[in-house]
């Protein structure tokens, strides 16, 4: 009886850990994203073709309709 509930404590403890970590590793990377609703944030060209796409390819896609 004594054995199942260290199992079952240590179970416990490793998916608090593993969950702990997960959240942590979320954390950091939402940080380390662009937030492309913060205006003060300078994004390049590119990126925004990117995005958003070039003018010539939204009139080649009205085109296609």
């Amino acid at each position: 009886m004594k054995g199942i509930g260290l199992i079952i404590f240590g179970a416990l403890a490793v998916l608090s850990g593993v969950a702990v970590a997960v959240m942590l590793i979320k954390k950091r990377r939402n940080d380390s994203l662009v937030d492309f609703d913060d205006f003060d944030t300078a994004v390049s060209d590119e990126e925004f073709e990117h995005f958003f796409g070039t003018e010539g390819e939204l009139k080649s896609e009205e085109d296609e309709d």
